[in-house]
């Protein structure tokens, strides 16, 4: 146990944005996942966008073990980035349907609402967690 206290303990605000990217990943590709199950037309590829997904995710997992000069959290917001807008581009002739005035009067899915939200969260976090510093930096201050 602790192990575990001094492994949060060490951790800085980078960490957590990094931990908000995971969270939020999952719950969108869950999200996505339901839309697929749900959706008549899909011009996107979902197995590609749950592909990205994962490997998003687990990027951050091991991002925020050990992220190597910051290395793995730009390759993480590469893909998140890249699952955004292969999700996106898959839903730009639904969007364009409904902004162009949704004559079937069906609305905006709120499972596609939920996945783009959570996406562009993911994808803010993304961005933070390389802004900010993922571990603590150790002070080497000599009492006199």
């Amino acid at each position: 146990m602790n192990k575990v206290k001094q492994f949060f303990k060490q951790k800085s605000i980078g960490f957590y944005c990094n931990l908000a990217t995971l969270v939020f990943m999952i719950i969108a590709v869950i999200c996505f996942s339901q839309l697929v199950k749900v959706s008549e037309i899909m011009e996107e590829q979902p197995a590609a966008v749950i592909a990205l997904c994962i490997v998003a995710v687990l990027l951050s997992v091991a991002a925020g073990y050990k992220d190597w000069f910051r290395a793995l959290t730009i390759v993480e917001l590469v893909f998140v980035s890249a699952t955004f807008f292969l999700f996106i581009s898959g839903r730009v002739s639904y969007l364009a349907y409904y902004f162009s005035g949704d004559i079937m009067g069906t609305g905006l899915s709120p499972l596609f609402i939920l996945s783009a939200v959570f996406m562009v969260i993911a994808l803010v976090a993304s961005i933070l967690a390389i802004c900010f510093k993922q571990e603590k930096s150790v002070s080497t201050e000599i009492n006199n």
